[in-house]
């Protein structure tokens, strides 16, 4: 029984278990159908990822931002629609071929050595989180290959430029040149303006003045324009436009401003040549006249206040020292770390006492010699420049900058350095030349901010100004302006002379607009920034009586002043006898107490703005480099080097210096040769009126300075003298 009822309930539970598995297996056979029949018509998540190439992450995103959501979540697996998410890899292959090729990643622009500096100036279009695949995988952004493609052409157009424009000989043929490597053609239907424009361009370039930069960027401004006036005439003659179209085509905002000006000149030129005008420029929006009324809306200045504090920023030598050193060996070590500090402080520093153009700063300022102690840029680091030193590279600096020209009028450019200034300037000139040798550049100007146009860029700027006051932003215009409107404020209160005028001779404009610029120094502030901005290179007898009448000391009398024997001794003591110049001093002397009496019958208040307006070289005298107490000669007869009312500057020594071999031969051969006594008089004058001023530059300035200018070693030049015939027996008391 026992047994019988176990196989019963055996048999009951594998019926169970057998019914069980059936019924599993039809669930199964269930769930595989609906799978199959969802297949169909959807896709589970996992797999959309294989379908579009994208990230689980992206995909989730990617219908996120498509509205896509699951229509089935079976065993917890989201199935999406099949047609919405092919269609969605259609819209995807669209837009990756649309983005393959119109945009490019940064990689591919590296490719083609772009730098990232140039790169980060690109229009940027973010990478739609569609196409984050392939290519486009790790990129955030792309770049628009119509801007990729005008950087190549711009650059392959500036190397063209750069390659062409780098020996100029004759700038029209330069011109012609690049237009032809430009492929820049006027259109058959306009001769007559390619004609008329090829001769106006010619008559502009063969009398271009200035330096390469300015000669080059005048033949590439005439190429622009060439560009221009071809696209435009493509159809007809530039002639047989309206004024209107003109005005819209020319005359407009998108045309810069140079070139609005130099067509406007060029449909004048034309006319000229006419019988009859053929364009009415009485209806062409003038460019001239909206360039003038910006620049007296847009004339900003530093105030006085910020002129001193820079003035008192740029002169921390011991600041701007040691960190332009540093930035030298950061060159020295790694090219990308230097920041050319030592150029924009010798930059900045030569702002403060000059109204020139940035482009004569960057393009001027030539190479220097070093004082004898210095021999590399350690050796400076910890050496305290002395002041005869300084004096040294300043007055050299002035001597080789004496010939310069304005770049853009070729009128003279007057150099000034301030007392004040001269010692910061020294040290920035010395190191500005030791970075030059160390970097083993060939450059022949001392700033250097290693881009084409040398022009000083945000990161030095930022660099240098770190330590000043926050937000304040360097302009050499606005400086100009700034240096101009002191100078003519301090004339003006200072002086009964026309401060137009004076300003004027400061840069040596054209026209008097452009000087029109006007600051109101506080009083408290006026004889500081007065001694800022004035030439102290005058010297000799007569300037330092006129000093010293000036600082009061007014008990000076005839006995007391200064004897010229004892300069002559300096000469002649140790070769000729003084006593037998004793008539010859005596003349001198007595032309010293006429000087004095001069000084005493004038009040202070008039022998101050003589001063001021000697120091600014307001004084001219006959002669160059000389300036007249007079201020009108009234010694015709005299030249200014023999007339004890004339001041030289130290620009004379260099003419003196030219002369003084010349002086010595003729001297040696006059001597040696001329029966003539008058001749043997008339030289030995003039070896002698020389070497009396030279006497004195040595007094002011220091053997180092003298023997820099006249090329050769003063005990040199005495043991030279030492060996001539002696002079005393001629030397007159007339000085004509």
């Amino acid at each position: 029984e026992k047994k019988k009822t176990e196989t019963v309930l055996k048999d009951k539970k594998s019926k169970k278990r057998n019914l069980s598995l059936k019924e599993k297996e039809a669930n199964k056979r269930s769930e595989i159908l609906q799978e199959k029949n969802l297949k169909k018509e959807h896709i589970p998540l996992n797999d959309i990822s294989n379908v579009l190439g994208l990230s689980n992450a992206l995909v989730v995103a990617v219908l996120q931002e498509n509205e896509i959501t699951p229509k089935h979540i079976i065993n917890k697996i989201e199935w999406y629609p099949k047609g919405e998410i092919y269609q969605l890899k259609e819209t995807q292959n669209g837009l990756y071929d649309k983005f393959e090729k119109e945009y490019m990643t940064f990689i591919e622009l590296r490719s083609l050595n772009i730098s990232v500096a140039s790169i980060q100036k690109f229009p940027v279009i973010d990478v739609p989180r569609l196409i984050k695949m392939e290519k486009f995988k790790n990129s955030k952004v792309v770049y628009p290959k119509n801007s990729v493609k005008e950087y190549m052409n711009q650059k392959r157009r500036e190397q063209i430029q750069k390659d062409i424009t780098k020996d100029i000989t004759i700038p029209f043929a330069t011109f012609e040149r690049l237009i032809l490597a430009l492929d820049v053609s006027f259109s058959d239907n306009a001769p007559l303006t390619q004609k008329y424009w090829f001769s106006y361009v010619r008559q502009i370039l063969n009398k271009t003045k200035g330096n390469k930069q300015s000669v080059k960027k005048q033949i590439n401004r005439m190429v622009s324009i060439s560009e221009l006036l071809a696209n435009i005439t493509k159809s007809k003659e530039i002639f047989s436009y309206s004024t209107r179209e003109l005005n819209l085509l020319l005359f407009n905002h998108e045309v810069f401003q140079e070139y609005q000006i130099t067509i406007y000149a060029f449909f004048n030129a034309i006319n000229n040549e006419m019988p009859f005008p053929v364009i009415d420029l009485s209806k062409i929006k003038n460019p001239n006249e909206i360039k003038r009324r910006k620049k007296i809306s847009k004339k900003e200045v530093y105030s006085p206040t910020e002129f001193i504090q820079l003035l008192d920023y740029v002169k921390d030598v011991e600041l701007h020292k040691q960190e332009a050193i540093n930035d030298v060996h950061d060159a020295l070590n790694e090219r990308n770390k230097y920041k050319k500090y030592d150029s924009a402080w010798l930059y900045v520093l030569l702002h403060m006492n000059n109204g020139w153009r940035s482009s004569d700063f960057a393009y001027n300022i030539p190479r220097l010699d070093l004082p004898r102690k210095i021999n590399n840029i350690s050796d400076f680091e910890i050496l305290d420049l002395s002041l005869d030193d300084a004096k040294y590279m300043v007055i050299q600096l002035s001597s080789k900058l004496q010939s310069l020209k304005h770049s853009k009028n070729q009128k003279t450019n007057y150099f000034f350095c301030s007392d004040e200034l001269m010692y910061p300037l020294a040290n920035a000139l010395i190191i500005c030349e030791l970075r030059t040798r160390l970097l083993e550049l060939n450059n022949q100007h001392l700033i250097d901010f290693m881009n084409e146009k040398n022009e000083m860029l945000k990161g030095t700027h930022d660099a240098f100004f770190a330590n000043f006051k926050k937000n304040f932003k360097f302009g050499s215009l606005k400086m100009n302006r700034t240096f101009i409107g002191l100078m003519t404020d301090v004339v003006k209160k200072k002086t009964n002379r026309n401060p137009l005028e004076i300003s004027k001779f400061i840069r040596n404009h054209s026209d008097m607009d452009t000087t029109n610029t006007y600051i109101d120094i506080p009083q408290e502030h006026l004889d500081y920034i007065a001694s800022q901005l004035f030439d102290k290179g005058y010297f000799g007898y007569t300037y330092d009586l006129f000093s010293k009448v000036l600082l009061g000391e007014t008990s000076i009398t005839p006995d007391d002043s200064p004897k010229k024997s004892v300069l002559i001794k300096n000469i002649f003591g140790d070769i000729y006898k003084i006593e037998n110049l004793a008539r010859y001093i005596n003349a001198l002397e007595q032309e010293d107490e006429d000087l004095l009496h001069y000084f005493n019958d004038h009040s202070e208040t008039e022998l101050q703005e003589k001063m001021l307006l000697l120091n600014l070289g307001q004084l001219p005298a006959k002669e160059a480099n000389y300036q007249c107490i007079y201020g009108k000669c009234i010694f015709l007869e005299r030249n200014c080097s023999r007339c004890p009312f004339a001041v030289p500057h130290f620009y004379a020594l260099t003419k003196i210096a030219a002369n003084m071999e010349k002086r010595l031969k003729e001297y040696r051969e006059i001597h040696g040769n001329s029966m003539y006594w008058g001749e043997k008089v008339r030289i030995s004058n003039l070896l002698f009126s020389d070497l009396l001023v030279l006497s004195h530059a040595k007094q002011k300035f220091g053997e180092d300075v003298l023997s820099a200018f006249i090329k050769i070693e003063y005990d040199d030049l005495k043991e030279q003298i030492s060996l001539l015939p002696s002079p005393y027996e001629y030397i007159t008391i007339k000085r004509g």
